[in-house]
């Protein structure tokens, strides 16, 4: 990822004081900061703003970390949108794996270390955009075949 890039972060936690904290950590970051306190919250803010990358809390009180990750990869798909799962609740191994089996991008525990979440953040969006450049050199590769062969 081009370090000059603004990226959109979407932050959801049912705790302000979390919001606060990844919104601080954040802050010298090129990245617009899009929070939510539920579920529900984060799927009307992504109506306003797709976001480039995520960072879901596990326990919330209307639709858990893991709900709300399906509904992101159904609407957002697999390699398009990295998430990430930030939570003190679950941090036990198998918590961990059910998040990263059902499409989670990476699993944090509390407490966390801000500068390694913060590159684990640039390093799934550097992915992102690799992937895309792909993406956009073999369809452009696919478009001068077609002309090729209509000529």
């Amino acid at each position: 990822m081009d370090s000059d890039a603004a990226f959109r972060l979407l932050v959801v936690d049912d705790i302000p004081d979390n919001l606060a904290l990844l919104c601080e950590v954040f802050e010298d970051e090129p990245c617009q900061m899009i929070t939510a306190a539920s579920a529900s919250e984060a799927m009307e803010r992504i109506g306003e703003a797709a976001p480039d990358v995520a960072i879901l809390d596990v326990q919330m009180p209307d639709t858990n970390g893991y709900e709300l990750c399906q509904l992101l990869r159904d609407r957002f798909g697999m390699l398009d949108f990295p998430i990430i799962f930030l939570t003190a609740e679950r941090t036990d191994a198998q918590s961990i794996i059910h998040g990263l089996d059902i499409g989670a991008s990476d699993y944090v525990t509390k407490p966390f270390n801000a500068q390694e979440l913060k590159a684990r953040v640039r390093s799934l969006l550097r992915v992102r955009a690799e992937h895309q450049a792909r993406i956009d050199e073999a369809k452009a590769v696919t478009r001068r075949l077609f002309r090729s062969r209509s000529r």
